[in-house]
């Protein structure tokens, strides 16, 4: 009984000592691992296998669509992107709608409105005044679109005429007319209900039609002011000739005059 009790005993002792040779392997097997980890870490610039983020690495590769400028901070470096200079204006170039080439304030409204010149069609009429030297013109046409409720009671429906004047300003920007002076314009394009009827085309016929008139009401306005300023001209100068021809008539009057007393004496 003893002996059986021994060898049991002993039995025991063997397993449980093998037992923590298992444990030990593995658990060296684990930190080895560990270590393979982390170095697959710094080579894939702090990803770890589950590709989450590791704050305490930096990435190689910057994930950001701005271009990024380094800046050394002691042993460490950050990254900061590059923004562009505060005075430099967007590109117009190609199909894009800027933010410089919309009306925005209440006084542009106002001021297009009251001085600009009108044309008015089916489908859209048109107010057009120039904007140089205007307070916040940067030298490109600019529009503002004006959809009235008591047109089209729909709000889809103005979404849509708006979105239609925007894609032919923005894709025929080489159309819109200046003024004799090379100034560019400010125009509101006011649309009817007939514009939803009509269509695409028959809104960019009348747009085209609008740069067309425009400029040909420009060439006859600078043909009527040379007149005027002609006219004008001729005037003064009549007024001239008169005066000339009364002064000279006073004093053969009184050289006359003068003769007239002496022969009488």
């Amino acid at each position: 009984m003893t002996n059986g009790t021994t060898f049991a005993t002993r039995a025991l002792a063997e397993n449980g000592h093998d037992d923590d040779h298992a444990l030990s392997a593995k658990k060296e097997k684990e930190e080895e691992e560990e270590e393979e980890d982390s170095d697959d870490d710094d080579e894939k610039g702090g990803y770890n296998k589950t590709k989450h983020w590791n704050p305490t690495k930096r990435a190689s590769r910057s994930f950001s669509t701005t271009s990024e400028t380094e800046v050394e901070e002691g042993s460490s470096t950050r990254r900061e992107p590059r923004r562009a200079s505060k005075g430099a204006l967007e590109s117009i170039e190609g199909n894009v709608f800027r933010s410089r080439e919309r009306l925005k304030s209440d006084k542009d409204f106002d001021r297009v409105k009251k001085t600009g010149r009108t044309l008015n069609y089916s489908c859209i009429r048109v107010k057009a005044a120039p904007n140089d030297g205007v307070p916040g013109a940067t030298g490109c046409h600019r529009i503002g679109i004006v959809v009235p409720k008591k047109q089209l009671k729909r709000a889809v429906d103005r979404n849509l005429c708006k979105r239609r004047v925007r894609a032919i300003f923005r894709t025929n920007k080489d159309k819109w007319p200046k003024t004799e002076s090379g100034s560019h314009l400010d125009f509101i394009v006011f649309v009817k209900q007939e514009a939803l009827e009509g269509g695409f085309k028959q809104v960019e016929k009348e747009m085209f039609l609008f740069a067309h008139d425009y400029a040909e009401r420009e060439m006859k306005s600078k043909a009527s002011k040379s007149k005027n300023a002609a006219k004008i001209v001729r005037n003064n100068n009549n007024i001239k000739n008169n005066n000339k021809n009364h002064t000279h008539t006073n004093a053969d009057a009184k050289t006359k005059g003068e003769n007239d007393r002496e022969v009488v004496r």
